[in-house]
């Protein structure tokens, strides 16, 4: 997606020199991997609150509601910045 709009990240850092690009892919990569880690975590952690906690995350962030919210902040503050 990037090189299909070329330029964008420079009109961007013009306009705002905080503003820091990130490939959308990334975004959903790092879920995926987070997501993997924590049913890693929960299959073999000896530890009982660890296995509890992954589960209960893991369940968490794969609900409808969890990813809603996280694409509604992430378009709120897209506005913001």
């Amino acid at each position: 997606m990037a090189s299909i709009h070329k330029g964008v990240q420079a009109r961007i850092a013009e306009r705002n020199e905080l503003a820091e690009f990130v490939l959308s892919l990334a975004h959903s990569l790092n879920l995926v991997e987070i997501a993997e880690a924590l049913k890693e975590v929960k299959q073999t952690s000896r530890a009982p609150e660890a296995k509890c906690e992954a589960g209960r995350l893991l369940t968490a962030i794969k609900d409808f509601i969890f990813i809603l919210n996280l694409t509604i902040w992430a378009n709120i503050l897209c506005e913001i910045n």
